[in-house]
């Protein structure tokens, strides 16, 4: 368990500074930076630690299957769309609105919908109703964030207010689309225990998503 809560500060100290040095790279465009991040994060980083902890790879993969493979392969289509809309959300919306919104629906989403999905019967158990009424918290905690930004982004230009208040609910739904895409990546690895599963039987390492 210790190493466990090492590993989730650690995660989630790189998940809420890696996109700092976006506000100092002001000669780059955010696609190009993105690009970039995508290629290394989602390739070569990804690639890397596969072959580096899962014995023959590919047959993993022909023991999980075609069908084992596509839902995940599905939820991580639109984990990227999330994340591009994280990076024009970023552009758009700074960083303090779109990381406690983006955060907040994707905690909200990633927990309450496996636990509906796959054990529905815990819904009413004391677990449950923590699990839920810490969502109820999370997506209250969201509208505020929502109605925060609204307010600040109104005041940077007073002069024009009608313009800032659409610039923002523009803004405000690509943030909000990528907060409901972004649990993707969560359930990708809930549905695809049974690539963990033969992850293991080859002698690798996988975590329990369940």
């Amino acid at each position: 368990m210790v190493i466990g809560l090492l590993l989730t500060l650690m995660a989630r100290t790189m998940g809420g500074s890696f996109a700092l040095p976006m506000r100092y790279m002001k000669k780059w465009a955010w696609e190009n930076i993105w690009t970039v991040w995508s290629l290394v994060a989602l390739i070569l980083i990804a690639w890397l630690l596969a072959l580096a902890t899962v014995p023959h790879l590919t047959s993993v993969y022909r023991a999980a299957g075609a069908k084992a493979l596509l839902l995940p392969s599905v939820f991580g289509l639109l984990w990227g769309v999330s994340s591009f809309f994280f990076g024009l959300g970023v552009d758009l919306a700074g960083m303090s609105l779109i990381f406690a919104m983006v955060n907040g629906l994707s905690s909200a989403i990633g927990s309450g919908v496996p636990m509906v999905i796959q054990h529905p019967g815990r819904i009413l158990t004391t677990g449950g109703v923590i699990v839920s009424l810490g969502v109820l918290g999370v997506v209250g905690g969201v509208a505020v964030c929502s109605w925060a930004g609204h307010i600040r982004w109104r005041q940077i230009n007073p002069a024009n207010p009608r313009r800032q208040s659409l610039d923002f609910w523009r803004a405000l739904a690509v943030v909000i689309g990528s907060g409901l895409l972004a649990p993707c990546l969560n359930l990708g690895f809930v549905f695809g225990q049974s690539i963990s599963s033969a992850a293991v039987t080859a002698g690798g390492f996988a975590c329990d998503f369940d």
